[in-house]
């Protein structure tokens, strides 16, 4: 019987560790192996041994990072596409593990196009769970399963669509008994269930993409390497466009009146310490997608909120306080000015802006009501989206009272000298 061979080459010590492991697991539980099925993992931390273990070797999955430490080459942050060109020359299945930066959007579509390989996994953001699939897919590709694989992806395939089918019924009937219900409490339980529909639902949409990429792997293995390479494509520009956010600094206010007045002096003072703030007026541009850039804000490393009473009554202000909170990390990414209008010390005053919150539900409840439930896109949402204010207002009103945010005047005072220290603590961790 024939071992499978892993070649694993990652000069960090507590990385080869970790993907030692994580092989390990893939193999022990990869499906379509005989029980007493024989793997045998290799690791080599230079690019030179590696690179003979190549040559004099069959392997049947190559692991390697980009970056190698090796005196011998001057290239050391791209040593390791020499292997991925060398494995695929050998028709071996490679898996890239990096962390170097300079691998940019070309090096990748080169190695994606040109040399085939299977996956990329940046370690700024590992996914250990997919790492661990995508070795035992191609180690079941390896053990070379019975000829009807195929039929039976299609039989799992045909079983989750019939399930898909039933669970968006289910999921579309929660929407429609959400949205006619009166009752503040009974609103509350079929919006738990819904959130539970909604993660069986995109479980199945999952599944199902898992057995279509298998179908086509079989068909047309060109075209799924065309997928891997865009879906690859655009986790780097995601995770580029996460390293930018992580030194932009954003601001959440409510337009017009003394807050407005008050973030224009705070947005000049700023500038004037070379503190730069994101702010819709002026970054979000002509026709700019407003619910994309409150969510950008909700992720913020930074978010300057200044509170007022308007604020905690306008839908766009409290979905970026409530984005904040879902993103986690609240405490430490939110920067709260008080402004003297907001009342939140006092349970009573707390009380009344939920009031005020399901004053407004059951109000565009009662209006939807009188119209045709048929396409009625965006009241639907609009209508969610008071109702998770509602049940988070309290909670986080609640945080909010118990920081000590100083007074608008302390700020202003000291050319908000408190504030732009702790912004600066903040991005340098």
């Amino acid at each position: 019987m024939e071992i499978l061979k892993i070649l694993l080459v990652e000069d960090d010590p507590d990385w080869q560790d970790l993907l030692q492991g994580y092989i390990k697991d893939a193999c022990n539980n990869t499906s379509g192996k005989t029980s007493n099925q024989e793997y045998k993992t290799e690791a080599i931390t230079t690019f030179t041994d590696s690179q003979k273990k190549l040559q004099d070797n069959d392997w049947h999955l190559l692991v390697t990072d980009i970056g190698l430490r090796d005196s011998r080459h001057s290239d050391k942050d791209k040593l390791g596409i020499h292997l991925v060109k060398l494995a695929h020359k050998k028709k071996i299945p490679t898996i890239v593990v990096s962390g170097t930066p300079v691998l940019g959007s070309r090096d990748t579509r080169d190695l994606l196009k040109k040399d085939d390989v299977a996956d990329y996994f940046s370690k700024r953001n590992f996914d250990d769970k997919e790492f661990i699939k995508v070795v035992q897919k191609i180690l079941q590709d390896q053990l070379q399963s019975s000829p009807n694989k195929k039929k039976r992806s299609q039989q799992e395939k045909d079983s989750l669509e019939k399930a898909y089918t039933l669970q968006s019924q289910k999921v579309a009937n929660l929407r429609t008994a959400l949205v006619i219900e009166t009752d503040v409490s009974r609103k509350f339980q079929y919006e738990q269930q819904l959130q539970s529909e909604e993660r069986t639902l995109k479980e199945l949409v999952d599944k199902l993409d898992a057995i279509e990429q298998q179908l086509q792997a079989t068909d047309f293995p060109h075209s799924k390497q065309v997928d891997k390479q865009e879906q690859l494509q655009n986790q780097l520009e995601q995770e580029r466009e996460k390293l930018k956010n992580e030194k932009e600094i954003f601001i959440s206010y409510a337009w017009g009146g003394d807050s407005e007045t008050y973030v224009e002096c705070l947005d000049t003072v700023l500038q004037s310490k070379g503190i730069a703030i994101i702010r819709d007026k002026r970054d979000l541009g002509y026709k700019g997608l407003i619910k994309a850039f409150m969510e950008k804000i909700g992720r913020g490393k930074c978010v300057i909120a200044v509170i007022s009473d308007k604020y905690l009554k306008s839908p766009n202000c409290m979905f970026e306080l409530v984005q904040i909170a879902k993103n986690g990390d609240f405490y430490d990414r939110i920067f709260p000015i008080m402004l003297p209008d907001v009342q939140i010390y006092k349970p009573i005053e707390r009380i009344k802006y939920i009031k005020y919150w399901e004053e407004q539900i059951k109000e565009l409840d009662e209006a939807m009501k009188g119209v045709s439930a048929a396409n009625l896109q965006g009241f639907r949402e609009e209508i969610d989206l008071y109702t998770q204010i509602r049940h988070t207002i309290a909670e986080l009103t609640n945080l909010l009272k118990d920081m000590n945010t100083l007074t608008p005047d302390i700020h202003s005072e000291s050319d908000f000298d408190e504030l732009s220290k702790a912004i600066a603590q903040r991005l340098d961790e």
